[in-house]
């Protein structure tokens, strides 16, 4: 076997060995309660984030509009 061939032979192992070990973790974590508890905290975390995010977007936004009425209003003014 060639070099090449027996690198790609080490990863193939290794991936499996990695995936038997993913499916073990989630096996193992799936039927814990508490990590299922500490998973929803974190995603409702996450998403309340992205929301804040969102609304101070548009906040900016909205403030950018006022500044750009205002603006146009004394131009038309003066």
């Amino acid at each position: 076997m060639s070099d090449l061939q027996s690198v790609i032979h080490s990863m193939r192992e290794v991936q499996q060995r990695l995936d038997n070990s993913s499916k073990t973790i989630f096996a193992l974590a799936k039927g814990n309660e508490k990590i299922a508890s500490l998973r929803l905290e974190r995603d409702i975390a996450k998403e309340t984030y992205k929301a804040g995010l969102d609304a101070m977007n548009n906040l900016r936004t909205e403030a950018s509009l006022l500044q750009s009425i205002l603006r146009w209003q004394n131009d038309m003014g003066s």
